[in-house]
């Protein structure tokens, strides 16, 4: 995984382990290659789950009336292809699809999230992460039918805390080594989202008394990018360093980065768990801190897209909630149709192709629901 660039006309390959991956300010990049032998993922099937608000006073419609608990039918699914470059043997991306029976012990939570890998041990890392997080996230649905989404947030700060302490304590040598994460979590009618990294969930509603079909697509992640305006105020006020690799005779080449103390070596996202390198003890300020979005869920919503950057590099938003709608209710082809969408766009545009991950969840009311919504994003 990781963001791979275009190569530039300089000729210069890919840095190993994708674009995000730590890459010496110097021109002699060598792709030192994945764990050879590993198989990418296959996809998953799709897996769905009735899920119903949790317990407790009704809300107040209109007037005062109580309404009933809102409840959701909610489908699943993912797809992944492993990207192609020099010294590439590896699909270091991962995906996550919980969906507990109702009335188990995970109070009826749905969780599902996406992992992106860089550096030589990526994939190593982004399957730590993956399974330590899907524990920890298991842990917080266990009340995620009775405590508010608020509370599940200030849960989740401290799932991703403790899974990179773990993840630096594994054995793995994350010096140059990361992931991101983008997990989703489904509590009664909010989806509480948590992100590090420049993994993306997005969702798209149906407009309401719009012409039929048409869709609105929202954001519920925000990406963490060294030359966004918050993360490049954050790394420099800390006194970090953000600029693309300076090439010798060529300038600056290829995306901003995070640059560690020695400024020898260069990070292409702005948060990640891992890369010890740049850290903010090394002088880097790539933390691990989630940016926390809950969403209040309407009956107009309809898909949530979760994805890897394989698949934002070349696609919008609004056009990976387009593929999926396009598709209905048969959402696996509708994962099918965004990775292959994705991968046929990098083959247009470079010789080399990214990793490629999404996961499409549909999500239809059982009930009327209550039209106001919010989202708060959480730094």
């Amino acid at each position: 995984g990781g963001r791979l660039g275009t190569p530039s006309r300089f000729g210069l390959p890919p840095p190993e382990g994708g674009r995000n991956a730590s890459t010496p300010g110097a021109p002699a990049l060598h792709a030192e290659g994945d764990r050879p032998g590993s198989p990418a993922r296959a996809p998953t099937p799709a897996r769905k789950l009735y899920l119903q608000a949790a317990a407790g006073p009704s809300p107040l419609a209109p007037g005062g009336r109580a309404q009933p608990p809102p409840n959701f039918k909610v489908d699943v699914a993912a797809s992944t292809i492993q990207g192609s470059h020099p010294g590439k043997a590896a699909n270091q991306d991962k995906f996550l699809i919980e969906l507990p029976q109702q009335g188990g012990a995970s109070g009826g939570s749905a969780v599902v999230g996406v992992f992106d890998g860089h550096g030589e041990l990526g994939h190593r890392v982004s399957a730590f992460v993956t399974e330590k997080l899907r524990l920890e996230l298991l842990g917080t649905a266990e009340e995620a039918g009775v405590v508010s989404g608020q509370s599940l947030m200030r849960k989740l700060a401290g799932s991703f805390e403790r899974t990179n302490r773990a993840l630096a304590a594994s054995g793995i040598d994350v010096r140059h080594s990361g992931t991101t994460a983008c997990t989703l979590q489904m509590a009664g009618d909010e989806l509480i989202v948590a992100n590090v990294g420049d993994s993306r969930a997005v969702i798209g509603r149906l407009e309401p008394g719009g012409k039929q079909g048409q869709l609105l697509v929202r954001d519920l992640s925000l990406d963490h990018k060294p030359d966004s305006d918050a993360e490049h105020r954050r790394i420099t006020r800390s006194g970090g360093r953000v600029q693309p690799m300076h090439v010798p005779g060529h300038g600056f080449v290829g995306p901003a980065r995070v640059w560690d103390r020695s400024q020898r070596f260069g990070l292409a996202t702005s948060r990640a768990f891992g890369d010890t390198t740049h850290s903010p003890a090394n002088g880097g300020q790539v933390i691990a801190e989630p940016d926390v979005t809950i969403h209040r869920l309407t009956e107009h919503d309809r898909y949530v897209v979760l994805a890897t950057d394989g698949v934002w590099d070349v696609l919008s938003s609004h056009e990976a909630v387009a593929i999926a709608a396009h598709h209905g209710s048969d959402i696996k082809a509708a994962t099918d149709a965004i990775a292959k969408e994705a991968k046929r766009r990098w083959e247009l545009t470079s010789p080399v192709r990214d990793d490629i991950t999404a996961v499409v969840m549909r999500i239809d009311p059982l009930s009327p629901r209550r039209k106001d919504e919010s989202a708060e994003p959480r730094g």
